[in-house]
This record gives structure tokens, sequence and C-alpha cells, in this order.
């Protein structure tokens, strides 16, 4: 194993994470051909083309726009001229407000039947385009728009795609998030869920996360989940004694494995769908660690060798290269890192 490329990626809680819908799927080829992701709410009330201005109208003239539409507004009551907004009216000003407050470096999601793909928004504001978007029709067959529709919504933003994931192997904690109907919505509640998809190791400033995944089909010995399970606890005595000593004590490792220390401080947990296959998901607390980064190495590090990744041997023969380096890999440059 090459442990200079073992990274750490590091979430900025500044940083929101969305879910875009790409009208029931339809347009996700779209969306990462062209690098982009799109709504279609403003199309049918303004049109920048017939204006001939390119800056999207503020939120204060899209609601005036819309209560004059009866589509989306109604009289305040039976007697008055003035009006109120309808639900669909309320409903369409909200999600154009929420794609607008997507911002630089946010992570954007988008699902269709079959996948799930994430990517990070380019810019920090959106734009208006009304040049239609066909996808690549392969060698050989003609564009036909059912099955090769083009994408005419107009409010659009720039996004760099990354990896796609089978929805089938998604675990039910994130196949929840996909429920409900409104095309853009905040997940910034689930944020740890997505990034334990992408990276075996990320950290926040509190804690480091650590993601397992259960790839047979086949059913698991009860004592290698107990064992594992009980690895990831006893990671933390073990990289507090690494960060200490500044070396691998073979002793205190035998003692430690052996359950021969005190055990009393451990609070690391672990979320984990017991499925074959499956996701182990587990956090390691970080608030009463003076030297984080040599802690959070310590940590990965044991985490590799006692998961079976390496060996202490192999850690051995390495070190003559600088293996325990700090790397932080921020989401904002996922795209040079894994996409």
């Amino acid at each position: 194993m090459d442990l200079k490329r073992v990274k750490i990626a590091y979430h900025d809680h500044g940083k929101k994470m969305w879910l875009i819908r790409a009208s029931g799927g339809k347009y996700i080829n779209h969306f990462r051909q062209s690098g982009i992701v799109t709504i279609g709410h403003l199309d049918d009330i303004y049109d920048h083309r017939e204006v001939g201005v390119e800056d999207i109208p503020t939120q204060e003239k899209i609601e005036q726009i819309l209560l004059r539409n009866p589509d989306y507004s109604k009289p305040i009551n039976s007697t008055s001229k003035r009006r109120k907004l309808s639900q669909s009216g309320t409903s369409k000003l909200q999600q154009i407000a929420a794609f607008k407050n997507i911002k630089k470096g946010d992570l954007i999601v988008s699902v269709d039947a079959d996948y799930l793909m994430i990517g990070i928004c380019n810019e920090d504001s959106p734009y208006l385009d009304g040049d239609p978007v066909k996808i690549a029709v392969p060698e050989g067959q003609q564009r036909n728009r059912k099955e090769y529709p083009s994408l005419k919504q107009r409010m659009r933003r720039s996004v760099t795609w990354g990896p796609s994931l089978s929805r089938y192997r998604l675990p039910s904690a994130i196949k929840k998030t996909f429920q409900g109907r409104r095309t853009v919505i905040s997940l910034d509640k689930h944020w740890d869920k997505f990034l334990h998809l992408i990276y075996p190791f990320f950290v926040d400033d509190d804690n480091l996360y650590i993601s397992n995944r259960i790839g047979t089909n086949a059913p698991i010995n009860n004592l290698i989940i107990s064992g594992f399970l009980q690895n990831v606890a006893l990671t933390q005595i073990i990289a507090e004694s690494f960060v200490e000593k500044e070396k691998i004590d073979l002793d205190y490792l035998y003692e430690v494995l052996s359950l021969g220390i005190d055990l009393a401080g451990l609070d690391s947990t672990s979320k984990a769908e017991f499925m074959s296959p499956g996701d182990i998901w587990s956090r390691i607390p970080l608030n009463n660690v003076s030297d984080k980064a040599s802690y959070i190495i310590g940590c990965v590090l044991v985490s590799l060798i006692l998961s079976g990744h390496t060996s202490i041997a192999e850690l051995i023969d390495e070190a003559g290269v600088s293996t325990a380096t700090q790397k932080y890999v921020a989401p904002t440059s996922m795209a040079d890192d894994i996409f």
C-alpha cells in the first residue's frame, strides 16, 4: 500500500450541501456532460431574452411577477383586489431563492433511477442561458427527442461533477434523503453520510470519521464484526501512545489488544447497516486532543493496520518517505483529488 497517497478530507461547515433533482433523472446526463446544474422554475414567468437583460431578477422582482400571475397568486379575500402568493407561488419563489443561495465550494448531489452523482459548485452566482443543451448521441444512432431530449431550463450553475455511485448499493440512510418532491433540497443535516460515500477518512473541527464498506454478499462471522468494532474503539488508545512516544510500542500494542488496559476513556461510536454488502461508519472525537494533526494521523495509521490494509512492517519500510505527513484535502479541491 502506498501510504503517501492516503489523504484526509476536511469538511468546512461553512460549506453547504444540496440535492438538485434532474426532472426525475431526465437531465442528469446533460448535467454531467455540460458541467452544469439547472432548474426551470423561472422559465414560465420570466424570459431574459425578451427583456434583453442577462441578470437574474431580484427576489422582490420575482415576487411581484408572481403576484401578477393568476396561476401563482390569489386575492387576499373575496372583496379585495390585493393579491397574495398561492401555495404554488410561494414554493416557486422559495425554490428559486434556494438555488440562488448555493455558493462556490458547496457540494451538489443529483440522482436518477439508477445512479447518484456528487459534484462541486464552481461559482457564487447562477446565470441565465437560453441555448438548449443536447447530449452526445452514440455513433450510428439517430437523435430521438424522447430518448435524447434537449435541456431548455435557463437558470444554471457551473458544477464539476465527480463520482457516480449505484443507487442499488447506497445505504438506506442515504436513500431516505431523496424522499420529497422539491427540486432543490438542503442536505446539510446529512453531510457526513455523503462524505462517507466518497472518503475513507475525513475530519471536521471536532471529529475524525472513518468509512468502511462490507463488500461481500456472504454472511459475516459475528466474531469478525465484534473484533472490527473493538479495533475501532482501541484505535484511540493506540494512537495516543503513537503520538506521545513517536513510535509504535509493540509491547503496549499487545497489551491494548489483549484488553489489559483501562478502557474508561474510550468514546468512539459507530453507525452500521449490517447487510452484505453494507457499511460501517465510525466517529472518533477530537475535543480533548491537544495535537489534533498528529493524533488524526496516528488514528488513520492504526486504523489501516488493524483493518489489514497495511502492516507495521510496511510502515517501518516506508519510514524514510515521511508517511505521517499532515495532508488535508478540502472539498473544494476534490476535483483534483478524486474526481
